[in-house]
């Protein structure tokens, strides 16, 4: 009987163990595959002792754990889109601070044309007065004979602090518009450059008085090939053109773009070549 109690004892004990150790061996294999990543692993929670237990709360740590590294995961995409929002908004920046960059630059070089335009029209001014004060004491030295000249130089003297600012009217106006065709209208000048004193004693034609010269031509072959576009250099561009025609009766495409150098802005030069060619014919055939 002893014997046999003692084998009943130990075949329990080693059942128990049986037991006891599938559910550890089970529980090591769950969190072995927790360690190796696999979180979709399904656990036999179907016990109800301590063993069960033990799994119960190993298949919670797997779900925690999916849920945590999904929740990362999340939040590593939107930290992607954000990264990617970031990073188009640094550029749309720098896009912007380089746009920036180039008006600072324009404005920069706008602002150094103005100064030498000041400066020009001072030393304008300057030589102005000069020449003011010289024809004063010419006339001052003329006697009772020139009183008449003398006081005429001290009101322009007077006058020429003044000169400064016609000369930027005439400037701001005269700019690629008219040009002065001086000396019968054989020499084409740009009145924006030609400074006052140089016109004394000069036969000077502006755009209104070209209807007896070629202008009448000219406009006529201007609507025709439809040379103007905006405008701008219109006046400038028929001054040209008749002072070419003045000298060519016949003048050639190099002739042209030799003599036409005023700056159109709208690209029309084609139809300027071809309205001269235009007005060329019409004029000598015109011709008694």
């Amino acid at each position: 009987m002893p014997g046999l109690l003692i084998t009943c004892t130990v075949g329990c004990l080693l059942i128990a163990y049986r037991y006891i150790r599938s559910g550890l061996d089970q529980a090591v294999v769950s969190a072995e595959r927790i360690a190796e990543g696999d979180l979709i692993h399904e656990f036999d929670t179907s016990r109800n002792d301590e063993i069960g237990q033990l799994l119960q709360a190993v298949g919670h740590i797997n779900g925690g754990v999916a849920d945590m590294i999904g929740n990362i995961r999340g939040s590593t995409d939107q930290m992607t889109v954000a990264a990617s929002e970031i990073a188009s908004g640094n550029a749309d920046l720098s896009a912007r601070t380089e746009s920036q960059a180039s008006s600072l630059e324009e404005t920069a070089s706008a602002m150094e044309t103005l100064t030498e335009t000041v400066q020009q029209n001072a030393a304008n001014a300057s030589q102005a007065n000069q020449l003011t004060t010289e024809a004063a004491t010419v006339a001052a030295q003329g006697g009772a004979v020139v009183a008449q000249a003398v006081s005429t130089m001290a009101s322009i003297k007077d006058c020429s602090a003044r000169i400064t600012d016609i000369i930027s009217v005439i400037d701001g106006i005269a700019f690629q518009t008219n040009i002065l065709a001086l000396n019968a209208a054989v020499d084409a000048m740009r009145s924006c450059v030609m400074p006052v004193q140089a016109l004394a004693g000069k036969r000077i034609t502006t755009i209104e008085g070209l209807a007896s010269t070629h202008g009448p031509a000219l406009q006529q072959a201007w609507i025709e090939h439809q040379v103007p576009q905006c405008g701008y250099c219109q006046s400038g561009m028929l001054m040209a053109a008749a002072a070419l025609l003045a000298t060519h009766a016949h003048p050639t495409d190099a002739q042209i773009d030799a003599a036409m150098t005023n700056l159109c802005r709208c690209g029309t030069y084609p139809r300027v070549r071809a309205a001269i060619h235009s007005a060329a014919t019409a004029g000598n055939k015109a011709k008694p």
